[in-house]
């Protein structure tokens, strides 16, 4: 993961067992899980960096990083349009309350000026002018 961080890029090693210590640390915890393959992929969210690392117990060639890359884009593109969605949905039920309440103000006001102009009638009657 290291390298990954630090180079902000997808690294892809078929069989990490076959690396040396020195370039890859983990290597005899990969050996006594049997974990072959190894995949890490830099992720930014928000301005902040993550790195997702996939591991198989059998060597990766370049079909299956593909594969992997291919699906994970679809996964994300599903989890974006979802998130539209329902941002949408959101966007419309506080569009809706913002319409209600204008229209509710509107409502108010419009009595209001309704009953302005009946105490207006009233004052011009009593005083005997008109407007």
């Amino acid at each position: 993961p290291g390298r990954v961080w630090k180079k902000r890029r997808v690294e892809w090693n078929p069989d990490v067992t076959a690396m040396p210590a020195f370039k890859f640390l983990r290597r005899q915890m990969a050996i006594s899980a049997e974990l072959k393959g190894c995949v890490g992929l830099p992720l930014v969210v928000e301005d902040e960096l993550f790195v997702v690392m996939f591991f198989s117990r059998k060597i990766i060639d370049t079909d299956d990083v593909r594969h992997l890359l291919a699906s994970l884009a679809a996964l994300l593109s599903e989890q974006e349009a979802a998130g539209e969605k329902e941002e949408a949905s959101a966007r419309e039920k506080s569009e809706s309350r913002v319409t209600f309440e204008v229209e509710r103000r509107v409502s108010m006001t419009s009595r209001e000026t309704d009953e302005e102009s009946e105490l207006s009638e009233l004052e011009w009657g009593v005083q005997g002018e008109g407007p």
